[in-house]
């Protein structure tokens, strides 16, 4: 075995002793309950954009009028949904710590492994999303398209969020893949509690640190410097290491991570929706990491019902081009939508009427014809079982 395979095969190989745990393998063995969490991750990121364009405020709902009381200050759930990116980058950690253990590869093929998952399906909504943004605004720049397809929009703030608002969180996840052979063996090394231990002080350090620059209050490209900055990998790392964390449990210790996760679910996810509800930027993203680690843990140990054949598992493995593809679909619905000149919630029902089911076609189409062929085309690795197409 070469040096390489030693990084993510040998050293990260679990025990096939009779008392070790062998949990299914996601990817060889699906995990249905990981393609429901996409779902509804991918959703309720959907759910937030929709509620922006039929002109619903973030903070509260607009004020409505039920059973002869006048209600003006409804907290707006919508927001909320934008928390489906925590849960992706939890889910991310999950399934590739999980896959490094009980499916050994080259630190190469890891790589090359990685790029032809992610990249046809991130460069065709790309390309998508720059002409329908060039139809509607006439906005045309090449350079923003070279520096997004080099996925270093996450280091350049004019072009963080420009084109496809959900774009940006791409870049935070190939920091994650690039750094992850060396958290994977530390990982290995100095167990999952050591690793989200020293992960919590430096992503809150870090965070608390950009909050204090003397320009994080600068707004470039439509973004605030201090959240542009907190999306590098450094303060998103709890997110990514607390999903780590749960598969390195789930495969040496599922028990005790039933039980665990039975009572921690709930605190920790309220926690962190209060982090994010009281806007407290330092702690918010951490705190989400740490509550849906949890919910993830306790999914994969509690519901283990849901069948492969779910409908909305079966949609769920189509999540990654939803959440590609939803935002340059919803600019092209909403101002068709927005003529009926109706209320917010009025225009947020025709919204999601008309934009899920395009929304949701163009991303299963995305799926069976982009991701799955072509990662079957330039993946390496022995030969696996491509995933049922929707």
């Amino acid at each position: 075995m070469s040096k390489d395979a030693r990084v993510l095969g040998s050293r990260l190989a679990v025990s096939n002793s009779p008392t070790s745990p062998t949990p299914p393998l996601y990817g060889r063995e699906r995990l249905p309950v990981i393609d429901v969490l996409r779902l509804w991750a991918a959703l309720g990121v959907l759910l937030f954009h929709a509620s922006g364009y039929a002109g619903m405020p973030k903070r509260t709902l607009p004020p409505i009028d039920l059973f002869g009381r006048h209600l003006d200050r409804i907290p707006s759930l919508f927001t909320l949904g934008a928390t489906g990116v925590s849960l992706f980058f939890v889910i991310s950690g999950f399934c590739l710590y999980l896959s490094a253990r009980r499916k050994p590869q080259s630190t190469g093929d890891y790589y090359v492994n990685r790029v032809a998952r992610i990249y046809p399906a991130y460069l065709f909504a790309l390309i998508v999303s720059a002409i329908i943004v060039g139809l509607i605004d006439g906005y045309w720049n090449g350079w923003d398209v070279a520096i997004k397809a080099l996925f270093l929009h996450g280091f350049v703030q004019a072009y963080n969020v420009t084109i496809n608002g959900s774009l940006w969180s791409m870049a935070s996840e190939v920091q994650f893949y690039v750094a992850f052979p060396l958290l994977a063996l530390f990982m290995k090394r100095r167990g999952p509690w050591v690793s989200l231990a020293l992960a919590l002080p430096l992503c809150l350090g870090f965070r608390i640190a950009v909050a204090h620059l003397p320009d994080a209050g600068v707004i470039v490209g439509g973004i605030i410097r201090v959240v542009f900055l907190s999306d590098l990998l450094f303060g998103r790392l709890v997110e990514f290491v607390a999903g780590m964390a749960v598969a390195s449990v789930y495969l040496d210790h599922r028990p005790a991570l039933r039980r665990w996760s039975a009572y921690a679910v709930v605190p920790l996810m309220a926690f962190g929706y209060l982090a994010r509800g009281r806007d407290i930027g330092w702690l918010a993203e951490p705190a989400l990491g740490l509550g849906y680690a949890a919910l993830v843990a306790f999914a994969v140990t509690w519901l283990t019902e849901i069948q492969t054949s779910s409908p909305f598992a079966v949609m769920g493995r189509a999540s990654y081009s939803l959440f590609l593809i939803h935002i340059p679909l919803l600019a092209l619905v909403a101002p068709i939508v927005l003529r009926a000149h109706a209320g917010p919630y009025v225009l947020m029902v025709l919204l999601l009427a008309v934009g899920l089911p395009i929304c949701g076609g163009a991303a299963m189409a995305m799926y069976t014809w982009i991701e799955l062929p072509l990662w079957a085309r330039f993946s390496r690795g022995p030969p696996r079982p491509a995933p049922a197409a929707p």
